[in-house]
């Protein structure tokens, strides 16, 4: 599917979120360039949810170009320089100087070739790089031992941790059980899991913080990020106040896509747009939700 007004491929089969049906190019478009901020969804290292935060960035490029960064919560905020350095090097960075420029074994661990798709789609369109997440070890050091557990030298890395809700804490509450099969979450104490909680406010908090500062450089930011930060709008998406932001969760099919839809049921509807690849890796497994 293309949209005839400039010639600008629409990656895949796109619905709406809330009412299932396929909308057609000129209106993904829109809703995409009507948001500063666009959140597409991962289960980390899964070829399948890179390949739509691809097609998202380049659509949104080629519509306005050089006005979209990527924003990536595969590193922290000190690696900017090194993808700086990526999107820029004569001659090109190869994809292994990037992985030891930024230690990405070390901080982040997922294959990199998983991401290679995008991290060259962005350095193509000229999209900056934009790390968001905390600095190593940060989030670690709270869910060991809450804000107590950090040392004073790194409580300058803390941003507020209070902002959290009800919906976002039980949603929370109900992604630990599901990744434990139901028992080891169960049999966590009330402090335990506040760290846990903590630390995963640290990371929205974090990521929601750079998100917000990146856009005072740049007209749009599409944003990579776990399915447990972004899905119904309870992670970085709650902490963006005002600013116009749009949510996208990739699903292997429409047929799942228009199943998922919000139904009423849900206090609030799982994205914005449900978004099926336009060229799909050969076995991309099937995406699930990722605290």
């Amino acid at each position: 599917m293309r949209d005839e007004s400039d010639g600008a491929p629409l990656g895949g089969r796109v619905l709406d979120a809330k009412s299932g049906e396929v909308l057609d190019a000129h209106e993904v478009a829109r809703r995409l360039l009507g948001a500063r901020v666009i959140l597409v969804g991962e289960e980390h290292g899964n070829p399948y949810f890179h390949e739509v935060q691809r097609e998202v960035l380049e659509l949104v490029a080629a519509r306005k170009p050089g006005a979209v960064a990527l924003g990536v919560e595969w590193l922290p905020r000190s690696a900017r320089l090194a993808l700086a350095g990526f999107g820029v090097a004569t001659p090109p960075a190869t994809l292994d100087e990037l992985r030891r420029a930024v230690r990405w074994d070390e901080l982040w661990g997922h294959e990199l070739s998983a991401y290679a798709r995008v991290l060259e789609a962005a350095r193509r369109v000229g999209a900056p790089i934009v790390p968001l997440n905390a600095e190593p070890g940060l989030a670690r050091l709270v869910a060991r031992g809450g804000v107590d557990g950090v040392p004073p030298e790194r409580h300058a890395e803390l941003p507020p941790l209070d902002s959290g809700n009800d919906a976002h804490r039980a949603w929370f509450r109900e992604r630990m059980q599901a990744a434990a099969h139901g028992h080891a979450a169960h049999a966590l104490s009330d402090d335990a899991f506040e760290h846990y909680y903590l630390a995963q406010l640290l990371w929205d908090e974090t990521m929601a913080r750079a998100i917000l500062e990146a856009l005072a450089h740049h007209a749009h930011i599409v944003v990579c990020a776990g399915l447990g930060h972004v899905e119904r709008g309870l992670g970085i998406p709650a902490r963006l106040g005002a600013t116009r932001h749009l949510i996208v969760i990739p699903v292997a099919s429409a047929s799942e896509a228009a199943r998922r839809a919000f139904d009423g049921e849900l206090p609030e509807r799982e994205a914005d747009l449900f978004w099926v690849p336009l060229t799909p890796p050969e076995s991309p497994g099937s995406p699930r939700p990722d605290p």
